[in-house]
């Protein structure tokens, strides 16, 4: 679980500094690259939200994670159609807060499958 958790933070890291630079007007031939690893980073959240109900965490964690890891990457396609103009940077942080929330709820859900033992499986009975 810890790889899936530090893909996220790396992923994050790398995403938050081009989104900054993007935002300022830079570094636009990397826009792929940003929106790359905000894929990466909503797919390793949605693997760990997968992963936490065979650990018996919160469902309720769990799908906000979920559905957190889908409106980032959505959200994240279609943001430069949304409000257009000078109310656009309204969207440019709803962004940011969800890019940055993906973060810590694999932060959440990682210290929560940390706190539960792995599912004993029987062989033989």
């Amino acid at each position: 679980m810890s790889i899936l958790r530090w893909t996220v933070r790396l992923a994050g890291l790398l995403a938050l500094l081009l989104g900054l630079g993007l935002w300022k007007g830079a570094w636009v031939n990397l826009l792929n690259l940003h929106q790359g690893l905000g894929l990466v980073m909503s797919a390793a959240l949605i693997c760990m939200a997968v992963l936490g109900f065979s650990r018996r965490v919160s469902p309720a964690l769990l799908g906000l994670a979920l559905l957190w890891g889908l409106a980032l990457t959505v959200l994240g396609y279609v943001q430069q159609r949304l409000l257009p103009g000078q109310n656009h940077w309204l969207i440019e942080v709803l962004h940011l807060v969800l890019g940055v929330g993906t973060i810590v709820l694999a932060e959440l859900i990682d210290s929560r499958m940390k706190a539960r033992p792995d599912p004993v499986i029987l062989k033989g009975v």
